[in-house]
């Protein structure tokens, strides 16, 4: 940490919330958390062990305690939205099946696969977090329009919005659960923004599958080592 914070590295503090609402201009969010993660970043670096660290911000109002809830908050909100989507999707399923027999049910499945690729399903993770973000906030104390929040997106998170709805439509083709920390993973590809030019380094086979943004720590190395002559 000490090393980090003293080199030129650029550390960007804002947590996943903010950097989805910065790609829709038209929210204003006041993120105060973000002094507070600074603030015991900071107690770390003064502190002699993890005990020593513990007591000096147990009575901080954003504490250590307080980002290790919200990430398993974050994560169990996300299996279980997930579960409860996967649930409804096989009763959408066994629907047409006895309603249009198996061939149809044959053919729904396939259109979902076909979605992976497809920009629609982006559109559709990109207006889940508009719905989400319209119905969190207020302009001038009247309810903001979905349509409005939607038509606002800059673009800014293309690499996160990509590999999440990727992610997403293969567990719903497959009926499957994410992992404990996938949510969580996944959220860290927000930080690459936009820039195809950047990559995440990381050893998370998740990752390494779900977006080409990504590199193994073993391809990062050999990138630094440079052609042998």
């Amino acid at each position: 940490m000490e090393n980090l914070l003293a080199s030129d590295i650029p550390i960007i503090w804002e947590l996943p919330e903010a950097m989805k609402t910065y790609a829709f201009p038209i929210v204003e969010i006041i993120e105060h958390r973000t002094s507070g993660l600074k603030n015991i970043s900071l107690q770390l670096l003064d502190s002699t062990d993890f005990n020593d660290f513990e007591s000096r911000t147990k009575d901080e109002l954003y504490s250590l305690d307080f980002f290790s809830d919200l990430d398993s908050v974050y994560s169990a909100g996300f299996i279980n939205g997930t579960s409860r989507g996967n649930q409804n999707l096989k009763e959408i399923l066994k629907h047409i099946r006895e309603k249009d027999g198996e061939d149809f049910e044959k053919i729904a499945k396939e259109y979902l696969k076909s979605l992976a690729f497809d920009p629609i399903n982006s559109q559709i993770t990109i207006n889940a977090i508009a719905d989400y973000l319209a119905n969190h906030v207020n302009k001038a104390g009247d309810q903001m329009e979905v349509s409005e929040v939607i038509q606002s997106y800059n673009g800014s998170i293309d690499v996160f919005i990509d590999a999440f709805s990727l992610f997403t439509i293969q567990k719903s083709t497959l009926f499957n659960s994410p992992s404990k920390n996938d949510f969580v993973d996944l959220h860290h590809l927000l930080y690459l923004k936009n820039d195809r030019k950047d990559f995440i380094v990381t050893d998370d086979k998740m990752i390494l599958e779900i977006t080409p943004q990504s590199l193994s720590i073993h391809e990062f190395k050999k990138m630094l080592e440079g052609p042998r002559l």
